[in-house]
This record gives C-alpha cells, structure tokens and sequence, in this order.
C-alpha cells in the first residue's frame, strides 16, 4: 500500500476520533439534562477538572468557592452536580440511592474483596453490612477500652521522653501512629507497633497516602484498573504497588485466627458471622473487611485529633476554657488516670470542640456520589433526571453560611452549646449520613474524645511558631502533612483538690497499723498540723513530736489523743538548731525503734537578726533550714531502709521549705561563713534541700525523698521577731489572708504529699502496692514528675497544692550535669564530721 494511502486512512481516522470527541463534547455541554447546571468549562463536557482538582490536593475549597459563585447546584463532571442545598443530605444521603460507580474502586486490591464501602447496591450493601456490624457496635468496641487505655498511657510516655528530651512533637505522625495501633488493637487483638518502635513501619502510612491518590482517580477508570493494577493476578503474583500492606493485613488476620486466647475483637465478631452465615460471608471478605478498617479508619481518626489540636491551638481562648474544664472535673475526681469515653462523654465543652473539629475540618474531602433513579429527585425547586449524579461534599455543607450562619469559616465550638445545636446536628457529615455512613465512626468516637481529654489534662502543648499555618492535602481525606514546623509538649502541673487530699489521706488506714512517724519542729504551725492529720488518719501509729515548748506538746499530744485514742505520741525536747541535739534524739528515736516510717521537717525561725553561729560554728538559721534536717535523714537513714524492707514497705521523707525557689550557689562560701545574709541563706538552705533530694534517692531508691514549699501560712514562727515586727504581723495577718493558707489546709496537703502514691520511691518493693503509698485518687494514677524531670524518680519538689515544683528546672540541670550534688554531699557530710568532733571535744 503507498505511503499517501496509509496517510490519508491515518488522517481520516483522526479527523473521525476528533469528530467523536467534539460530538460527544458538545451533546455533554449542551444538549445533557443538566446543561444549565453552571460550572467550570472543563467539567461541562469530562472529568478533567474534577481529576486535576483532586490532585492538586484542594477539591473542597474550588468547589465552596463554587457554591459561593452560583448557588445550590454546581456541575463538578459531565455528569455529577455538587449540590449545597439545606435539604441535600436528606434527598441525597439519607434515600435509599444507589451509590455512583466509583465506589467499586474501594475493593482492594482487587474486586474478589469486596466491602459495605465498595457495593454500589442499596440493598446489597445492607446485607453486606449485617455481616460485620456486630464488630463495630459500641458496646462490642467498649469491651477493649483497657486496651485503648495502654495505647494511650503509650501514646502520653512517648510524648513525656520528647517532652523532657526537649525535642519538639511531630503530630503528623503521632496521631497516625495512635490511630493505627488502635485500630490494630480493637480489630486484631495486637497493636501494630508504630507507638512501640516510634517510627511509620514499613513506610505503611507514606504509602498509604499514595495509595489513596491512585485509587480516587482509578475510580474514574473502573476499566483500565480492573485491568491492570487491579487486576487478580497482579494480586497473586504480589506485584500490586501496595503489595506489602494486604500482605501485613493477611498475616495479621492470620496470626489472630490461630490466636484461641485473644478478646472478642472485631475479628472474633467476623469470623462467628462467617461460621454461621458462609453462604453470604467469604473468606476473602473477613480480608477485605480488615484492609478497610485499618486504612480508612486511621487516616481518617488521625487527621481529625490534628485537626482539634490544630484549631484549639489557634484559638488560645477555647483551649483555656477546655483546659478549665477538665481540670475541675479532674479535681473533682471525676476523670481517671486514661480519660475513658464515659467521662469524656460527660465533658460538654470537650464534646462541643470535638463536634467543632468534625465540622471545621471533616476528615473526607471529597463528594459523596448518589445516582438518581426512575422518577427523578427533587431538590429545592429543581427536578434531578434519571442517571444524574448527584454528590455532597462534607466541607461544603459544614462551610456552609445559609446552614450554619455567618461565622460558618470560624472554628466556633460554642455553636454546639447554643439551643439551636440539636438543629445543626443533623448537617454533621463527618461519617457520612443514610445507609453509606461510617462504620467505624464508634471507635473513632471514643478514640478522639478519650485522647484530647487525656492529653488536654496532661500536657500544655504549644505551637512551635504560633503564626505558622498548617498545610494538608485533600485527595479523599484532608490529611495534613505539614504541621507548623512542630509542637513542644511539657507535663502539665496537676493541680490536686482538697477534696481528694482529705480523701487520700484517709487511705493511711490502708497501709496498716503501727506506722512510725517523726515530725521535727511540730510544736506550731506546719508541723503541728501535718503531725495532727498524720494521727487523725493513721491506724494505731506511734509519732514522736521534736520541738523546743513542752507546754505546746503537752496541747497537741493531748489533742492527738482525741483524734484517734489508739495513737501513741511522744515529744521529744531538742533545739535543732545545733547538730549534737539532733544526734541525741536520733540516738533515743533509734533505742526505741526498728524501723521509721515518715519523717517530716518543718523546723525554723523568722528572726532578723545576721549570722549566728551556735558552738558548732554554724549559723543557727542555716542548721534549721538545711543541716538539721540532712542530718535527720543520714542518722535515720537505716531506720528508713528497714522501713522499706518490711511491709507494708512505705519509707518515706518530707522537708518542708521553699521547693521551687532554688537559686544560684556560692560555692566559695557554702556555708555562708564570709558572706552570709538572709536571703541568701534562703537561697542556699532552699538549693540544697532540692540537691540533696536527689542524692538519697541515688543512696537509697527504696525510701521517697520529698521538698516542698507550703505556700503563705499563717505560722507561729512569727514569735521570734521583734516586738515592731510581730506587731506589723498582727495588723497584716487579716489583709493577707485571701492570699495566704490556712494551717490545716497546709497539713493536710504536705500530708498528701508525704504518703501519696503520686510520689513513689525510685525502686519500690515490687510485690507490694502499698510501698509506692497510699492509692493516688482517681485520675492521678501516673508519678509526679521527679525533680530530674522524670516522672515517679524518687526524688520530689512539690508546691503547695501537690503539683511538681518545676519553676527551676533549667538551673537544676545545669547543676545535675556539673555533678553538683556529690559536691554538697561532701561538703554537708564535712560539716556533719566537723560538727561531731567540736562535740565530742566538748564533752
């Protein structure tokens, strides 16, 4: 054949091709049933610009502009309108319309694993959802809420080593790694691993994202990938580009099929299902079912806990609010240590901010695709024909400002509190609505509320640069990739109600009769008090009473006496201000005893006078505030370790002083021989006090070992001012009481804080609860944060109302690096040596 022959029959081919293509283009743009639909040109006559919209990653926001433009009804493809219309969901959503074909994509990999979510058929896709909805129910999904719980208490350990590494959080990949493990747990009885390892295993959630791209745009080319990628053979031959994810999937239902001890889980409810129903239940499903629920379930949960935090971030004042709300129920006793659903359920601004978050930012970017059947559908005052697809996308209606008023593009959790908020509800398309709605959408429920109001009550989370915004791309989900920089977590301080101090305290009874308890200085103020609420609430103890009035001890003893007639204490005559009486009352503590269980130091004065040296040479106020109460600690310190050896193993010491104060050292002069003045004397004494916390619990890790600062308290210590001074005391006394605390208050917290379990020794006895303390109440089931920062170390700084005393941190750690403490320790026990032989000369 000549070569102008083929030419021309080339020619004429194309020229037909092209007629084709403009015939059909034209009948689409003008002579289609929704021709007068306005929209972009493109997609008048194809899918392009629906396709090149989806990969440009913003779908939602070209068609709410749209919407913007030209009302109610937008065609987005040749043949599929987007519609805003108020009455949307319900003609669309919630009829029973046969999905647009698209859906069949959602059979992964191939269409032998068919899903609710890729049946197209109304009523199939009902008798499809039969055999795995006894999975997804909530009282199925709240039967693993411990398990939840764990992945939680994971979640919160990972982010506690950022935390105190100092490394920023990346919550683009937590939230993924949350999501994942919790969806693994609830449908395979087994994590993933994601939060273990702290890392995307197998680049499972990158590719996933990829994945997604690929499988929206092949639902528009159900024939090219039925015959290609997602064709069965490519399948068995492992070659689908996903390959590694079904094969992670297949081995997981695998392992948890051999698997005779694991929980009713989702798989346990699917494999009944399939023994009792095979006829309508395949094998190949029971898979198809899990790929869906792990890939659809975690990107989906995982972009909506970014979105709140995201939004609650950038509106301080709703967090704080939050914030305000959790800790009163905190305090309350209300939350435990995980915040678990039914709690969080009973949180009404958490659930307002929630709902906020679905509606803001739903987790699916994309229209939901009904096709009109015989008869047509009506919408408004427009008749939709048979075959028109008709489509609502969850960001337009939940942007909408005819729905949800003008401040519908404001993140506004107070809508959901307001008497139009039953209204509103049934505009939420963040599961979808109708017989298509997500069935998982349980699990997601209680996976976010149980997260945000645990970590909204445990850190105080920040944006690394607050006028940084976010980016995400919206395929299918709107998932974001790219946080603002990141987010620094701390621990957040926990403020303990009196309510569950006096609570707590009650508890000692628990730790059983006979506890032995030393409370130094108690003749007044702190001391007394703490030694009272100790007697109250102990079983049979025996206490002995160390301070200077024998006429005060004669009072309390005989109060003491009232409180609980079984109690036995004895005073003990010493000025503690010199080190050979603390020896002395050692000496007699250590004769009648084999043991002690507490210690308590509240021992001091408040005179205005300079630098007074006792025989020992040192100056008296330093002794009390410092060296008396190291020196009660070394000489009892055997007393301590026996306490902690025998049941119910509770050691435990409190110096009561101004944790959280703590300043720079004058290492040329720490005992204030050559520079001394008040204040710096409170400086040091309060340093090292801290410092020394830390070097007993390295000694002895059995034994807790506590400083705290009590706050204004109205004390007694007044006494040994001058005479214009104690006069000035009394005149402000009155004025300072709304910012001072009461006596009994203050006792009974440093109580808590000498025998809660919130402030376990380093190494307790392992076999016995109680040597960690007294039970921490509900929601204050996890450690302090130690003074190095780490949670439960042993070693405690506390402030007034039992929160960690962490304002000084920053000079803590330097001094820890420079390996200060071995250098106090030297210098405190020198001063201890020196002391014994001034004493022993004397005698």
């Amino acid at each position: 054949m000549p070569f102008s022959m083929e030419l021309g029959m080339g020619t004429s081919t194309a020229v037909l091709l092209a007629v084709y293509v403009v015939g059909v283009a034209v009948r689409r743009r003008y002579f289609s049933a929704i021709s007068d639909v306005p929209g972009p040109f493109l997609a008048s006559f194809s899918i392009l610009w629906e396709i090149w919209e989806i990969i440009a990653g913003h779908i939602e926001v070209r068609v709410i502009a749209l919407h913007e433009k030209h009302g109610h009804f937008v065609r987005i493809n040749h043949e599929e309108v987007s519609v805003s219309h108020p009455d949307a969901i319900r003609a669309i959503l919630l009829a029973p319309l046969a999905k647009v074909d698209w859906y069949k994509v959602m059979a992964l990999p191939d269409h032998r694993f068919q899903t609710p979510m890729s049946e197209v058929n109304p009523k199939r896709r009902v008798e499809r959802a039969k055999n795995v909805s006894a999975g997804y129910t909530l009282f199925s999904i709240i039967k693993f809420e411990p398990q939840i719980d764990n992945l939680i208490e994971l979640f919160e350990k990972r982010l506690d080593e950022l935390s105190q590494a100092g490394q920023p959080v990346e919550f683009d990949r937590w939230f993924n790694y949350v999501a994942y493990d919790v969806v693994g747990e609830a449908t395979f009885s087994r994590a993933f691993g994601f939060l273990e390892t702290g890392s995307d295993i197998d680049g499972s959630i990158a590719n996933n994202r990829a994945i997604t791209l690929y499988v929206v745009i092949a639902g528009f080319f159900l024939t090219l990938h039925g015959a290609t990628i997602g064709n069965p053979w490519i399948g068995k031959l492992g070659l689908t580009p996903a390959q590694h994810i079904f094969d992670t999937i297949s081995r997981a239902v695998a392992f948890r099929k051999k698997n005779t001890e694991a929980r009713t889980d989702m798989m346990d409810h699917w494999m009944r299902a399939q023994a009792a129903h095979p006829e309508r239940f395949e094998e190949t499903e029971i898979h198809a079912v899990a790929n869906a629920t792990v890939g659809a379930g975690s990107d989906t949960t995982g972009a909506t806990m970014q979105a709140f935090w995201y939004y609650m971030l950038r509106e301080p004042e709703h967090l704080a609010r939050l914030r305000a709300e959790i800790d009163k129920a905190n305090g309350e006793g209300k939350l435990s240590r995980v915040v678990s659903y039914a709690e969080a359920r009973e949180l009404p601004f958490l659930q307002a901010c929630i709902k906020e978050a679905f509606r803001f930012h739903p987790a699916v970017a994309f229209g939901l695709g009904r096709v009109v059947p015989e008869g047509g559908v009506k919408i408004g005052d427009r008749v939709f024909s048979k075959g028109t697809h008709l489509s609502v996308n969850p960001w337009v209606i939940h942007r909408s400002t005819e729905i949800f008023g003008a401040d519908a593009n404001m993140f506004n959790p107070q809508r959901w509190l307001e008497p139009t908020a039953k209204s509103l509800e049934k505009y939420l398309l963040q599961f979808g609505a109708g017989y298509n709605s997500c069935p998982g959408q349980n699990l997601a429920r209680m996976e976010i509320s149980k997260v945000a109001a645990t970590l909204a009550r445990d850190f105080d989370i920040r944006q690394v640069d607050p006028k940084h915004e976010w980016s995400f791309k919206s395929h299918f989900t709107a998932v974001p990739y790219d946080w603002p920089s990141t987010s620094f977590l701390s621990k957040k301080h926990r403020m303990v109600g009196l309510d569950l101090v006096h609570a707590s305290n009650a508890q000692l009874r628990e730790l059983g009769p006979g506890l032995v308890a030393l409370f130094v200085g108690a003749t007044s103020g702190i001391g007394e008090y703490t030694a009272k609420a100790f007697v109250k609430n102990a079983l049979s103890p025996r206490v002995y009473i160390v301070g200077r009035s024998e006429s005060a001890a004669e009072r309390i003893i005989k109060e003491c006496k009232e409180l609980n007639k079984d109690g036995k204490v004895e005073f003990l005559k010493a000025d503690v201000s010199e080190i050979g009486e603390v020896d002395r009352v050692c000496a007699e503590i250590a004769k009648k005893e084999s043991h002690i269980n507490l210690i308590v130091q509240t021992q001091g004065n408040m005179n205005l006078r300079g630098r007074d040296e006792s025989h020992e040479g040192i100056d008296r106020k330093f002794a009390l505030n410092y060296y008396s109460r190291m020196r009660f600690i070394s000489n009892l310190l055997p007393l301590l370790q026996t306490a902690a050896s025998k049941p119910p193993h509770f050691s435990r010491t409190l110096s009561v002083l101004s944790a959280g104060w703590e300043g720079k050292l004058d290492f040329q002069d720490l005992e204030l021989k050559n520079t001394f003045s008040r204040s710096k004397c409170a400086t040091q004494s309060t340093t090292m006090n801290s410092i020394m916390t830390e070097e007993f619990s390295k000694r002895q890790p059995a034994t807790t070992f506590s400083h705290s600062y009590p706050s204004g308290v109205n004390t007694g210590l007044a006494r040994e001012l001058p005479v214009w001074a104690r006069a000035a005391a009394k005149v402000l006394t009155p004025l300072m009481a709304a910012i001072t605390v009461s006596q009994e208050e203050t006792g009974a917290r440093q109580l808590f804080i000498a025998t809660s379990g919130l402030y376990p020794p380093a190494e307790p006895f392992k076999d016995n609860t109680l040597a960690s303390g007294v039970p921490a109440p509900k929601g204050f089931n996890s450690p302090i944060v130690g003074a190095n920062g780490v949670a439960g170390s042993g070693a405690y700084l506390a402030n007034w109302n039992c929160e960690a005393a962490t304002g000084k941190q920053k000079l803590l750690k330097q001094y820890r690096e420079e390996n200060v403490g071995a250098n106090i320790w030297d210098h405190t026990m020198g001063i201890f040596d020196r002391a014994a032989k001034i004493n022993q000369a004397r005698q």
